[in-house]
């Protein structure tokens, strides 16, 4: 996650950007929780989406070390397929979020695992969080069920919390215009826009 991190300061780096609204789905989630690890001062509000603050259990991890065998032996596809219906429950997004996970290499996936599996816990990361905190989760994700989203946003003070009905992990894409709403209501109430 640290190289993530890292590699995501560079880019506001490059852009001349000091500070930044974070956001992150899923493993995007783990990283924004390493950018204030990281770097808490240039984070001036954050989005937590379909994501969780523990570190893997370790049937978690022991998961993650067969799917990276499964990818290296079968390749991606038996995993994309096997994971769509617990990423998108709206069937007809769920072909053009296929296509989106097709593109992903299997280099690029077993990376993923590794580095999911060995993540640190961040629970007292989020309790010192100090800025505009939204999270969001799917009412039907069985990665992050509203359970854990519920007890992810109660560790930030003062987050608004939105679980988006008839979503799963990939709530983003599974109900866009929930949860673009939802979105577009907490930066402006928290950050003025419009």
């Amino acid at each position: 996650m640290a190289d993530y991190s890292a590699a995501a300061f560079a880019v506001l780096e490059h852009l001349g950007i000091s500070q930044a609204i974070v956001a992150g789905i899923s493993m995007g989630g783990y990283i924004t929780m390493q950018m204030l690890r990281d770097a808490p001062g240039r984070i001036s509000g954050l989005i937590l989406i379909d994501t969780r603050e523990r570190a893997d259990s370790d049937q978690a991890r022991e998961d993650r070390t067969k799917t990276i065998a499964e990818i290296q032996k079968q390749g991606i596809q038996p995993i994309i397929d096997a994971m769509l219906p617990k990423m998108v429950v709206n069937e007809p997004r769920r072909m053009p979020f296929r296509r989106v996970m097709m593109a992903a290499t299997a280099l690029g996936m077993i990376a993923a695992q590794r580095a999911m599996m060995s993540r640190p816990d961040s629970t007292a990361t989020l309790r010192g969080v100090r800025v505009p905190a939204l999270v969001v989760g799917g009412d039907r994700d069985p990665i992050t069920p509203p359970g854990d989203v519920r007890r992810l946003a109660a560790l930030i003070p003062r987050a608004q919390l939105t679980i988006i009905d008839h979503a799963a992990h990939a709530s983003s894409f599974d109900q866009p215009e929930a949860f673009n709403r939802t979105v577009t209501e907490f930066l402006g109430m928290r950050f003025g826009s419009k």
